[in-house]
């Protein structure tokens, strides 16, 4: 069979979104803390920049795009110009928007959402903020995935699933040479070669969805492994559905409805996150590239913020700030930080993972096979599931085999052999050099493969693809891997997420824990600093 011939039958040529997509321009309580009314020269620039937020069609509307997604492209070129060695200037000089506010924040994650909304808290929600993202979509890691298969809505989560997860590192055992169908699997919670991972920890974790153990251990005297409950307790879309519930109530008009249940069918109305009237303000598209006390840090009265949005750089003022954004970037754009602090916030490789999903006209192929998973150790995708039967408000998850369903793979790029940190950069390279037709290719080749038996034909059962690639995904975790012996307080965690004059630092990064409680809790964490410098 010719290359030209398997690629129609796999459905290459078919008509689903396939495209990279591009960023385009611009879619998209102490007194002392809070700044007083806008000027008219902040509602001058505030109407420019509404202006260029004008320009969003209706149709733009980030959860329903697919292709890739999660780092989509035009999402880092401005941030890797930073990290190759470009200084702010090479963008150009910023025009200044003459915007005033109390706080900006920079990453409008789940973390740097949460600054802003506890911000507000402890000011009396009076306090005006920047929420500024380099994405075309809020949430950070806390994506939503939809699709319209068949007339129905279908519901998934582009990154973070659940708000907490109960896992304490382990003392790590010798582990023996792994059996040879498992060389070339992945240990998909440290995104690392199975190689690298200890083996109690293989033990203990199987494939970190309580659904699968490692082989090996059978024979060996140890205590039978502890299962909690199924890892399902969590909204349709995962934790997207709390970034938007932080974001319905930083800005009210963004996404209609009042409680967690209608949050869920609910559709966002991204033309209200940036307006000028709105006390708080979410500016989509726009990379930071320079963040500088007005002055010497210890006299300062604000922090100024420049950033890229449609390839303009742009300048605005604020009394504080909060870096929420990933901890690598912050000493490029951030350069004033002492460089034992750059140190240790350099010292956070976060692991880089695959989160794909396929939407199928009908999921009776699974139910044929009678498995809801399958495990693939050695595939390009290593595991494949059916999403979580997960019903909420008027959202039901399809639950008869002839109704379109969301398919979950997952892939954890990474160079088995090397230290681990060089794994997780390795697997960064290789992500972000890898294109939509590939990750595309390869889905549907094993998909064919795994399910071909069932009847199941690639060119017609596929609707849509979605890749959501995080060549930054899950935070530094100390688990025992490749990891010093540091003292108390030491840790570079520690180090890196001091507070630095009126700045502020708060992601899961800052809590070597790459869980979303974390992002939350080193927000509380940041604002409380902030207010203890204010008052």
């Amino acid at each position: 069979m010719s290359e030209e011939q398997k690629n129609r039958d796999l459905g290459m040529t078919r008509e689903i979104t396939r495209r990279d997509f591009l960023n385009g321009v611009a879619v998209g309580a102490s007194a002392g803390l809070l700044a007083g009314s806008l000027s008219p020269e902040h509602l001058l620039a505030a109407a420019i920049l509404d202006g260029d937020a004008a320009e969003i069609s209706t149709d733009d509307y980030p959860p329903a795009k697919t292709g890739m997604r999660g780092n989509h492209d035009g999402s880092f070129p401005a941030a890797h110009r930073m990290r190759d060695g470009e200084s702010p200037d090479a963008f150009g000089v910023p025009a200044d928007t003459g915007e005033g506010y109390d706080l900006i924040v920079v990453g409008g994650g789940i973390s740097g959402l949460t600054a802003a909304y506890r911000f507000r808290k402890r000011a009396g929600g009076q306090a005006k903020i920047l929420i500024l993202d380099n994405h075309d979509d809020f949430g950070g890691h806390a994506k939503r995935n939809e699709f319209q298969v068949n007339g129905r809505l279908l519901l998934s989560y582009g990154g973070t699933q659940s708000i907490a997860r109960n896992t304490s590192p382990t003392t790590a055992m010798l582990p023996p040479k792994p059996c040879h169908s498992f060389k070339r699997s992945r240990m998909t919670l440290f995104c690392v070669g199975i190689e690298a991972v200890p083996a109690y920890l293989c033990y203990e974790a199987g494939d970190d969805y309580g659904s699968f153990a490692y082989p090996g251990f059978e024979g060996l005297g140890f205590p039978p492994r502890e299962r909690e409950e199924p890892y399902i307790f969590h909204f349709p879309d995962g934790n997207a559905s709390i970034a938007r519930l932080l974001v319905r109530s930083l800005i009210p008009g963004s996404i209609p409805g009042a409680t967690m249940e209608d949050v869920v069918t609910a559709k966002a109305d991204y033309s209200q996150l940036d307006r000028a009237e709105n006390p708080v303000r979410l500016r989509l598209n726009s990379t930071v590239i320079n963040v500088q006390h007005g002055g010497a840090k210890d006299t300062a009265k604000d922090v100024h913020v420049s950033y890229v949005r449609g390839g303009k750089p742009y300048k605005a003022k604020g009394n504080y700030c909060v870096l929420a954004c990933y901890n690598v970037m912050i000493p490029y754009i951030c350069p004033e930080l002492p460089a034992e602090q750059k140190e240790a916030l350099s010292y956070l490789v976060k692991s880089p993972l695959v989160y794909t999903h396929v939407s199928l006209r009908n999921w009776s192929s699974f139910a044929k096979l009678g498995v809801h998973h399958i495990v693939a150790p050695a595939s390009y995708h290593t595991y494949a599931a059916l999403d979580f039967p997960v019903s909420l408000g008027n959202y039901d998850f399809p639950n008869q085999p002839d109704q379109p369903a969301v398919l979950f793979l997952l892939r954890t790029p990474c160079k088995p052999g090397l230290p681990v940190r060089d794994q997780n950069r390795a697997g960064c390279i290789e992500l972000l050099e890898t294109p939509f037709s590939k990750f595309e290719r390869n889905i549907r080749d094993q998909l064919a493969r795994m399910l071909g038996g069932t009847g199941f034909d690639p060119a017609k059962d596929i609707s849509a693809i979605t890749v959501n690639r995080w060549a930054h995904g899950y935070a530094y975790t100390p688990f025992g891997l490749d990891t010093p012996d540091w003292k108390e307080g030491e840790q570079p965690w520690v180090r890196g997420r001091q507070r630095f004059g009126r700045i502020a630092i708060a992601n899961s990064d800052a809590g070597a824990r790459a869980y979303t409680d974390s992002a939350i809790d080193e927000a509380f964490r940041a604002v409380g600093e902030l207010f203890a410098h204010g008052g």
